[in-house]
């Protein structure tokens, strides 16, 4: 919720949590590691640093949560097409 009110405090503090995180996974996972980082790379490549808003309107809001979503059903998508196929 944090992130959908005020996404340019909300970032920095994710983007740090995530660097402590990716160092644990790159050990213990680092395929999965790879994979994720080329998302992130994928999805901040869009993102303008200089108009980062500091806070979204309600209907920005409500893009931010219906693209949450999105991007979490093309994970589960992914994630069960990959179990099939080792199947």
């Amino acid at each position: 919720t944090y992130a959908m009110t005020s996404p340019a405090s909300a970032f920095g503090r994710i983007f740090n949590l995530n660097s402590k995180h990716f160092t644990k996974l790159k050990s213990d996972k680092p395929g999965l590691a790879i994979t994720l980082d080329k998302e992130l790379q994928q999805l901040c490549k869009g993102v303008d640093i200089n108009s980062f808003p500091a806070t979204f309107s309600l209907e920005q809001q409500g893009q931010f949560a219906i693209g949450y979503y999105h991007q979490r059903q093309k994970q589960f998508n992914s994630s069960t097409k990959n179990k099939t196929e080792e199947e």
